[in-house]
């Protein structure tokens, strides 16, 4: 037969479902949790939403607007610009301790540590049995916007134009 054309393809419209409009500033973060969406906000606030409902089920507020979210085993971290990361319980939704280093911009888990991405061009390795920065990666000459890591890597993005790729044996 004859190669399908754009004229051949039929896409069929696609509606958005809800809008979920209670923040009153920037959403900055998004991430699910056993079926309900944690959202957070330049307004300083973090909501939860029930997604099938569109109702929003429990705000905490924060000293200043989220600009990231993780949840890891039975916690919800919190990354804020001011330079602190938040760290919640997900049982009891309670502020357990505070985290203060840099404004981060975003933050993933490394082997037994929490990374953070800053906007000041650094990674910040945060130990989660002490709760303290056990070491600074340095090397992005602007933000550090997104972090992943893999089995042996931990790798930043930065608006820098640059991707660095951090060993986790040495940390170079």
């Amino acid at each position: 037969g004859a190669p399908n054309t754009d004229e051949d393809v039929t896409v069929p419209p696609t509606t958005c479902e809800r809008t979920l409009e209670w923040h009153t500033g920037y959403v900055r973060a998004l991430v699910p949790f056993q079926g309900q969406l944690i959202s957070g906000s330049a307004d300083k606030e973090i909501k939860f939403w029930d997604p099938s409902t569109g109702d929003c089920t429990r705000t905490l507020e924060t000293p200043s607007g989220v600009a990231s979210f993780l949840v890891f085993e039975d916690k919800l971290f919190v990354g804020l610009r001011d330079g602190k990361i938040l760290v919640y319980s997900t049982t009891t939704w309670t502020l357990e301790r505070t985290l203060e280093g840099h404004a981060v911009r975003s933050l993933v888990t490394c082997g037994d540590a929490l990374a953070s991405g800053s906007s000041d061009n650094t990674v910040k390795l945060w130990s989660t049995k002490t709760w303290t920065c056990e070491r600074t990666l340095e090397g992005h000459t602007s933000y550090a916007r997104a972090l992943v890591t893999t089995c042996d890597n931990l790798i930043s993005c930065s608006y820098d134009h640059t991707v660095k790729v951090w060993s986790r044996t040495s940390w170079t």
